[in-house]
């Protein structure tokens, strides 16, 4: 995993079916990712991430797609359907909404759910900060793969 770049890392997951199959589990564990599950019935209380940062992403890219479909829109002569946008396109969406996901946003989150001392995470950069090149790169990888 190009994110992990060798480095351990940590994944708490639902228990959807694809999440627990062994090629999953197996494919994370070779990238040396622990995963811990979120029992049945606690994803509301425990999973706060997806209010707290995966709703406002969504979001974000929702409206990116949306400007990007009126400006296709406009375009468009006689005002036809406009095409759906290229693995480039979506790339682009995804990398500007992790972008405005602040880490202002990640700190209160993590407070709000009580996983950790808030005050431990700094603002200092990370590896991966600034690389957007090479995150969109990756990310139209990971959409070739998932054939999306």
């Amino acid at each position: 995993m190009p994110y992990t770049r060798g480095r351990h890392a940590y994944l708490l997951l639902d228990e959807f079916k694809g999440h627990t199959c062994g090629e999953t589990l197996n494919l994370l564990s070779d990238y040396n990712i622990t995963v811990d599950f979120i029992p049945g019935g606690y994803t509301s209380v425990l999973q706060s991430l997806d209010v707290g940062i995966n709703k406002p992403f969504k979001s974000h890219v929702r409206e990116l797609w949306n400007r990007w479909a009126i400006e296709a829109y406009h375009n468009i002569p006689g005002h036809g359907r406009p095409p759906k946008p290229s693995r480039e396109e979506l790339s682009k969406f995804i990398v500007g909404a992790w972008e405005r996901i602040t880490p202002e946003i990640i700190k209160n989150t993590f407070k709000q759910i009580g996983y950790t001392n808030t005050e431990q995470i700094t603002n200092e950069p990370t590896p991966n900060e600034g690389v957007i090149d090479e995150s969109q790169d990756e990310v139209v990888e990971a959409l070739d793969i998932l054939r999306l």
